[in-house]
């Protein structure tokens, strides 16, 4: 009963404020009309400095709170960034232009001894599961059919096995399953292609060959094709399994230089 009694008393209360308020700006209203809004105007230019100092003060704190300096700084940053970003391209293609120009200027320096073509490669060494890639260069350029392929060092990579107008296509020395006959310090031996650069050969265990030395196949003007990478045997075994590794990356050819087989050639 009580509840109900103080709750009434508020309602009342409340009204009777918000009444009061009315009749106040109903009385305020009618006197700015009774002096032809000159109240309204006295209010105006008693407010526009204060409401111009506010404006002030929040333009300096935009100029020069922490929040006005921290997008500045994000700005400067981005910008950084976006310098950094543009100069390591820039670092990118002058390397690539500087590896290219070096392999360039090493296959010069041994095509003047021969007929030489220089090509660039036209595929991905890794597109064909039959150890193939093609170079930009046929026989418009004067290639021929069973022309070898080396590297800019001098290493025979393969062999040109099939001739186009513009392009050629060439088979690998160590393709899978490939067979070639190879020398190293007087030793023969018989290597079998294992894809791409890399092949093995079954010696007897006491043939002296010795890892790092030079692979050369004599039918192929017996120019160098790899190193010996690797020497396996065991005790009870009469034969070792001979490694044999290209040393040059396929990740850093650009171009080959392609000979014919019936000249002489002299490696890098």
């Amino acid at each position: 009963m009580n509840w109900s009694r103080r709750s009434s008393d508020r309602e009342s209360s409340s009204l009777k404020r918000a009444l009061f308020f009315t009749i106040i700006v109903v009385a305020v209203g009618m006197i700015d009309v009774g002096l032809g809004g000159q109240l309204r105007s006295f209010a105006r230019d008693a407010l526009t400095p204060f409401a111009n100092s506010m404006t002030t003060a929040w333009r300096s704190f935009l100029t020069f709170s922490d929040l006005s300096t921290r997008v500045d700084l994000l700005e400067r940053v981005q910008v950084a960034e976006d310098e950094a970003a543009r100069l390591k391209e820039r670092d990118a293609l002058f390397q690539f232009l500087a590896r290219e120009n070096a392999e360039l200027r090493d296959i010069a320096r041994v095509a003047g001894t021969v007929d030489s073509v220089t090509a660039p490669i036209a595929s991905s060494f890794r597109a064909s599961p039959y150890g193939t890639f093609v170079v930009a260069a046929g026989w418009q350029s004067g290639v021929e059919e069973g022309a070898l392929v080396l590297s800019s060092e001098g290493f025979v990579l393969g062999t040109i096995a099939d001739v186009g107008l513009r392009t050629a296509t060439v088979r690998f020395v160590f393709a899978p399953e490939a067979r070639v006959e190879a020398t190293s310090d007087a030793n023969a031996f018989t290597l079998i292609g294992q894809g791409l650069t890399t092949a093995t050969a079954r010696v007897p265990v006491e043939t002296p060959l010795v890892i790092g030395a030079p692979v050369y196949i004599p039918s192929l003007n017996s120019l160098p094709a790899g190193i010996i990478t690797h020497i396996a045997s065991t005790t009870a075994s009469v034969y070792a399994d001979i490694y044999v590794t290209l040393p040059t990356s396929l990740n850093s050819i650009r171009h080959i230089r392609i000979v014919p087989r019936d000249l002489p050639t002299i490696p890098e």
